[in-house]
């Protein structure tokens, strides 16, 4: 079984209907669940990684919400939690 297979089976596998969901529920989903990797991982989700690649797109969207000022204001504070957890993880250059 190739990793690319796994990794289907995975996605077929899922707890949850994300399209069963509205959005402010599937927003809090996939929140919750990107605290949750930084937290087991102590790092941010991977592009180039297949498995992570989803949790990245997430992220990297959101920011951009955040830094043009589209994101919802009830979402504001929750990202910035998040982005307080990321710079607690974040990877220091020890060559500098």
């Amino acid at each position: 079984m190739t990793q690319d297979t796994r990794w289907r089976k995975d996605v077929r596998c899922l707890k949850y209907d994300v399209r069963s969901m509205n959005q402010e529920t599937r927003w809090i989903t996939r929140y919750n669940e990107l605290k949750a990797f930084i937290e087991t991982n102590k790092r941010r989700p991977s592009k180039y990684t297949p498995e992570e690649r989803n949790a990245w797109n997430w992220l990297r969207h959101t920011q951009k919400q955040y830094g043009s000022g589209v994101l919802k204001p009830e979402r504001v504070e929750k990202f910035k939690e998040l982005h307080a957890l990321m710079d607690k993880y974040k990877h220091v250059n020890q060559w500098v």
